[in-house]
Formats: C-alpha cells, sequence, structure tokens
C-alpha cells in the first residue's frame, strides 16, 4: 500500500489488500446491502439506517476497468459491530429504499479518499 495524503489518496495493490486494511482497523464484518436495510450474516442480523453510522468511506478507482469502481463504507451498528460495506457504483445502486440511500448519501462523495488499484 502506498499513501499520499498530499492528494488525498491511498493505492493498494488489489481489493484483498484493501480489505485487509480496514479489518487492521477492526472492522471485521461484512455487511451486505438490502433496499431497506443492511444484513450481518456472521450474527444474522438485520440493521436498519437508524442502526448504524458511517465511520468512513473511501471510493475505489479501477483505472483498467471504470465498470470495476466500487465504494467502500467503515459501519459501525448500533450494538457496536464493525465491518465493511462495499457497493458497486453507477447501474449497480438503483435497489436501494429511501432511507438507505439518504443514509448512505449522507457521505458527502467529495470527502471520500480516494483508492486506487493498480498493478504492480
Amino acid at each position: 500500500m502506498k499513501t499520499s495524503r498530499e492528494n488525498n489518496q491511498i493505492t493498494f495493490t488489489s481489493i484483498a489488500e484493501a480489505l485487509d486494511d480496514f479489518k487492521k482497523r477492526g472492522y471485521l464484518t461484512e455487511f451486505m446491502r438490502d433496499p431497506n436495510c443492511l444484513y450481518c450474516a456472521a450474527f444474522h442480523l438485520w440493521i436498519t439506517p437508524e442502526q448504524f453510522s458511517v465511520d468512513v468511506s473511501y471510493y475505489l478507482e479501477r483505472i483498467s476497468n471504470p465498470d470495476e469502481d466500487r465504494v467502500f463504507y467503515a459501519i459501525t451498528s448500533s450494538v457496536g459491530i464493525k465491518g465493511v460495506l462495499v457497493e458497486a457504483c453507477g447501474v449497480y445502486t438503483d435497489n436501494i429504499g429511501l432511507e438507505m440511500a439518504q443514509k448512505l448519501s449522507m457521505v458527502n462523495y467529495r470527502a471520500f479518499e480516494k483508492m486506487q488499484i493498480t498493478h504492480g
């Protein structure tokens, strides 16, 4: 991983390396998004928008294939479960309820730290 705070960018060599970085910071659980909530399979738990906060988010830019761009959300639930939600960008984001869309869009995309996957 290379980090450059000058241009607010973090560079990883793979998506797995990016996920490992989240795990090192305590985000151990994988969340999946339903149209109206998040699902945590590890705990068989459904989490509504009122029951979680987005701690930090990253926009992942695949230089070689823009169709693989992703947004990573580091999330903490109201009961203390910390994990990551990985979302596709673009046309894949249309199946989402209003409250979830509002919750996830509360994160300012311009404030995202930018991650890039490089081949190296």
